[in-house]
């Protein structure tokens, strides 16, 4: 993911407006300012995550359509009944293990005064600092985990370029938001 700040202008002091290169930089004063950081993951690895969720999910109706039309077309069997649930429980296996690292790895972060802002492939959701629980980054996993009281979002430690500086601000932000 690539760190960026927000394109929208910001009013200055005098009434005149900056421009977008004249806006802090993540690495100065930007969370003091409050202004937004977006951290955004390259257009092709996003992309890469549809054409994997498509995939899967072509699998997965082709393998129930293609049991429709056997049932229909053929009689039923036990052997074929045993390999039918043996394929169905590998894709159902598979589903487990892909599909949610796929959908719930955010595309896009972008961290405010008063909430975080994630973008995954299917839906976007803002949660205030105060229902974030704990952000936790293991070093034997590739994603971070953000808890919330409802429900958890990952965080791809390879697609994001100042992943260690958005970790430090959300924990900054939580521990602010506590007080």
């Amino acid at each position: 993911m690539k760190k960026q700040r927000s394109q929208s202008k910001q009013p200055a002091a005098d009434g005149q407006t900056e421009s977008p290169a004249a806006l802090p930089t993540v690495g100065s004063e930007a969370a003091s300012k409050g202004l937004p950081i977006i951290y955004k993951r390259n257009r092709w690895q996003h992309f890469v995550r549809f054409v994997a969720f498509g995939g899967i999910m072509a699998l997965d109706f082709g393998l129930v359509g293609s049991a429709i039309s056997h049932h229909l077309v053929r009689t039923y069997s036990m052997l074929s009944l045993g390999r039918e649930l043996l394929a169905y429980f590998l894709v159902l296996l598979c589903n487990l293990v892909v599909v949610p690292s796929i959908v719930l790895e955010a595309h896009t972060v972008e961290v405010t005064d008063d909430r975080l802002i994630l973008n995954n492939l299917l839906f976007a959701t803002s949660l205030p600092w105060e229902d974030i629980k704990s952000v936790v980054a293991p070093v034997y996993l590739k994603f971070a985990i953000i808890k919330t009281r409802k429900f958890f979002y990952l965080l791809n430690k390879r697609d994001i370029d100042g992943f260690s500086d958005l970790i430090n601000t959300i924990r900054q932000k939580m521990g602010t938001s506590a007080n």
